[in-house]
Order: C-alpha cells, then structure tokens, then sequence
C-alpha cells in the first residue's frame, strides 16, 4: 500500500489571545538642551487579543531607566521613563500568507520622573502612537 502526503499550508495566526516580550532602547531629549540626549535600555510587554484574523486590540506597557551627569554640577541625573499604549492593530493579507503586513494605532500614555541629586520631578504627558511592520 502506498500512501501520499500531502503538504499542508503553512497558516498565520491572529486570533485569541497574545502576549509579546520585548526590550527597547530609550532616549531623552530637551529641545535646545545643551546637554545633548541620553539614553538607556529597557523593557516591554504587550498583551492581546485578536477578535478576527485580521483585527486586534492591545495594551502595551514599557520601562526605561537613564543616567546621566549633569556637565555643569556633576550631579547626577537619573531618569525613568515609562508608557503605556491601548491600541489596535489591523493585520493584512490572507492567513496562508507565510509574511502579513499590519498597521497600528493606539492611545499613548507617558511618564518620565528625574532624579536630580535626591529631588524628583515627573513629567506626564499623552499622544498618538503608530506603527507598522510584517509577521513571519
């Protein structure tokens, strides 16, 4: 007896729930700062949920933590910054498609805090977030 396989599709998945891990690199920036910008690495996570193949909603969270010295004092200057993203991301193309191209938008939420030689100040703020890239 002789059997043949067929090869089966490869099939990209969008729906149900999702979570992403990922790290990122941060930096901030006064507008005129004679200081220049300073940067840091940092975390994120991103939870999901993807009613149809094609449309999701999400909410993303991710932490950064500078440091820098302040040129003119010594100080030091420490800085955390933080954001949140409640979005939505729209997935194109078919689910046999083995690359999906897909757009996002979202609701952004920000928060910095600077340590300037034991005294805080925190800054907070709102925009717009977008986005885009391909799933594999």
């Amino acid at each position: 007896m002789l059997a043949v396989a067929q090869p089966m599709a490869m099939q990209s998945t969008g729906s149900g729930f999702f979570v992403n891990v990922h790290g990122n690199y941060s930096q901030w920036n006064f507008s005129g700062d004679e200081f220049g910008g300073t940067g840091g690495a940092g975390v994120g996570l991103r939870l999901g949920y993807g009613f149809t193949e094609g449309v999701a909603i999400f909410l993303e969270a991710d932490a950064a933590a500078l440091s820098e010295e302040d040129e003119l004092s010594g100080a030091a200057l420490d800085y955390t910054l933080g954001q949140g993203v409640l979005g939505v991301q729209y997935t194109f193309g078919s689910t046999v498609s083995k690359v999906r191209p897909y757009a996002e938008a979202g609701l952004l939420a920000i928060q910095t805090t600077v340590d300037i030689a034991g005294s805080d100040a925190t800054f907070t703020g709102a925009g717009a977030n977008f986005g885009g890239g391909v799933k594999y």
